[in-house]
């Protein structure tokens, strides 16, 4: 009797405070390119939402990752990855998860879309307008900024180059910045 009692109760909650709503995101980090220069074990893959990440998970050794999203998180997420040696590099943007998995196959070694001009298109807001290529050096040139109410700012864009501030970089190091969006590709 104490058994039933157990479990009954036990069941009831589970079932009552399941969340029945969530989605799942499966995917797998891979390299078109040479494997070689693209690390895809133990990467970090950071989930984001409203500019706020809401969940981190890491890859195994075949870049396969998993993650629950919860259901008030379902829209317009954000999809980062980091490692040792590049930083956190922008990968996807999806506006809104259909069905209960959605399964993504990221290539790494992406050459992103770009106009005539040569600048690549974000992947987020898919303009190129404020996109600038990434130098990465030791001493960046940071230039002063006054915007109309009289402040003072200082940006890291001179002379239509973002300058990272690091001279560590590597194959997966983030090529291209939106400064509308705040993200690196």
């Amino acid at each position: 009797m104490t058994l039933k009692a157990f479990i009954l109760p036990t069941l009831f909650l589970t079932l009552a405070f399941s969340n029945k709503g969530d989605r799942k995101i499966t995917g797998k980090l891979y390299s078109s390119d040479n494997p070689q220069f693209y690390s895809v074990e133990n990467i970090l893959v950071i989930l984001r939402s409203d500019n706020r990440a809401f969940d981190t998970v890491r890859t195994n050794s075949k870049g396969e990752f998993s993650a629950t999203i919860p259901s008030d998180k379902q829209n317009k997420i954000d999809i980062l990855y980091s490692g040792i040696g590049f930083g956190t590099v922008y990968l996807k943007y999806i506006k809104q998860l259909s069905g209960d998995t959605t399964n993504l196959q990221i290539d790494l070694a992406n050459n992103y879309k770009k106009n005539i001009f040569g600048k690549a298109f974000c992947p987020k807001c898919s303009k190129t307008n404020q996109v600038y290529k990434i130098r990465y050096g030791d001493a960046p040139i940071y230039s002063l900024k006054i915007n109309n109410n009289g402040d003072t700012t200082f940006s890291a864009i001179h002379n239509g180059v973002y300058q990272a501030g690091t001279c560590v970089s590597s194959a997966q190091s983030a090529a291209w910045y939106c400064d509308r969006d705040k993200i690196e590709f």
